[in-house]
């Protein structure tokens, strides 16, 4: 029901006629982007605000760590296994400023389960438990074995090794150069919004079971609740939007990050990125700016 070149040209129009409001909330790091897709083979991408070309992607770059660790577990049948926590989440070891569920050392849990817990309440424990999980398939070691790790220069080792890992695959899967550290994102990386992009576009092409994941609201593990901390997708909130499927929000100081994926029909989908705001309320608001603009001119498009 929409014309391609006219949600092309919806998009195109908000880099003039927001100009000036996007200005205000700009301390020197903002930038928006909006893309478009429509399957098989429609793409078109328009920053419509900022200069850079790359932005630092916080918790966002967890995608990317969590769909390699899907794909590399599918790979080796592990996807329904278990593991148990181990030295990989020492508090000697671990950033202390990154946002965590408190798993414990000993504890058992379903792969999914951790998968879920990194990417809806944007746990990095779990994040660092499944990259354990990761290096020991990758280089033989026994499944629940952290005794390697006895030391901070044995963990950065291994998350080092986990991080060359990945971006050695979307290198030669995709042609992105991501230069991850470490697979939380708290190293600050940069990734070029064009290459952000290209990936969610490999997502969406090929139905990724991770899409699933970012678009719950919540998931339920050990009966406990973990909210995702995605707003517009939380009844509760006044953000909520039944249109947007997903993704992701990224959260480092100058870098509070909003990446949202809205669903226009099966075919076809908008995705939005808001990066470099100083509060995560002025992610929210500028979103919820571009996609009030989105609605009130696709409804008119489509009639």
């Amino acid at each position: 029901i929409f014309k391609n070149i006219k949600v092309e040209e919806l998009i195109k129009s908000m880099e003039s006629k927001f100009f000036n409001v996007f200005k205000r909330y700009d301390l020197g790091n903002l930038n928006i982007s909006l893309s478009y897709i429509k399957k098989p083979d429609i793409f078109y991408e328009k920053q419509v605000y900022g200069n850079s070309p790359e932005i630092v992607p916080a918790s966002i770059i967890k995608l990317f760590a969590v769909d390699f660790f899907i794909n590399t577990l599918k790979k080796h049948n592990l996807l329904n296994s278990t593991t148990t926590v181990g030295e990989e989440i020492n508090k000697k070891y671990v950033n202390k400023y990154l946002f965590k569920v408190g798993l414990k050392k000993g504890e058992k849990y379903r792969i999914i389960d951790l998968i879920d817990l990194a990417i809806i309440p944007s746990a990095s424990d779990a994040v660092y438990v499944l990259s354990r999980f990761v290096y020991n398939i990758l280089f033989g070691v026994s499944l629940n074995d952290s005794s390697f790790i006895s030391n901070f220069d044995d963990w950065e080792w291994m998350i080092l090794r986990v991080s060359a890992e990945i971006n050695e695959y979307y290198s030669d899967l995709l042609g992105i150069r991501l230069n991850l550290l470490d697979p939380t994102g708290i190293r600050r990386e940069k990734i070029k919004i064009t290459d952000l992009n290209k990936f969610l576009r490999y997502l969406i092409i090929r139905n990724s079971e991770i899409l699933e994941i970012t678009a719950k609201p919540q998931t339920s593990i050990s009966n406990k609740k973990y909210s995702t901390t995605n707003a517009f997708l939380r009844k509760d909130k006044p953000e909520f939007n039944p249109h947007v499927r997903g993704l992701k929000t990224g959260t480092l100081k100058g870098w509070k990050n909003l990446f949202l994926l809205y669903k226009l029909n099966s075919t076809e989908f908008i995705t939005i990125l808001v990066s470099g705001c100083d509060k995560h309320s002025d992610t929210k608001e500028l979103s919820k700016l571009i996609i009030s603009e989105l609605e009130n001119k696709l409804y008119n498009l489509s009639l």
